[in-house]
Formats: C-alpha cells, sequence, structure tokens
C-alpha cells in the first residue's frame, strides 16, 4: 500500500469501512498506516 490508495479497514465488531491511506511510516517491527475513513 501506498500513500493515496482507497482501502477498506477492518474495525472492532463492525463491517470492513472504507477510507484512502494518508501516510505510511516503516519501523524495524513493521509498517504503520494513517488512514483517513469515510
Amino acid at each position: 500500500m501506498k500513500v493515496n490508495d482507497r482501502v477498506t479497514v477492518k474495525t472492532d465488531g463492525g463491517p470492513r469501512r472504507p477510507g484512502v491511506v494518508l501516510a505510511v511510516e516503516e519501523f524495524s517491527e513493521g509498517t504503520m498506516y494513517l488512514v483517513s475513513l469515510e
């Protein structure tokens, strides 16, 4: 995934929600994504 990609995010106990990736940050433990949900 990269910035401006359209994605869906699984939420606790709810349906998947659409959104857009705003930022991607790589760490030694993995990758963090900042997503703006609709």
